[in-house]
């Protein structure tokens, strides 16, 4: 009876090493919160920027993003104007 071992070194990502300006049409932002203990609201935001970078390693990778608060829509407008931004 043979025994064979597999080992694996570090693998490879799946983009090459760079950063990226990601393409808003392509991206969601979205949130659920439970509203008093009974349902589940479910919002987006429509404005926001996000970038990718991507390392040599998964520890050389980061996402930023930066959400305008203020383009929150929850689908229903006057809950959205109660909601307040500082």
């Amino acid at each position: 009876m043979t025994s064979k071992t597999l080992t694996t070194t570090a693998t490879a990502l799946p983009l090459p090493a760079g950063h990226w300006t990601l393409d808003p049409f392509h991206l969601a932002v979205g949130f659920t919160i439970r509203h008093l203990g009974i349902s589940k609201v479910r919002g987006q935001f429509g404005r926001f920027e996000a970038d990718l970078t991507v390392g040599d390693t998964l520890d050389g990778c980061a996402v930023t993003a930066t959400v305008a608060l203020d383009s929150i829509d929850t689908g229903n407008a006057d809950r959205d104007a109660h909601v307040s931004v500082s």
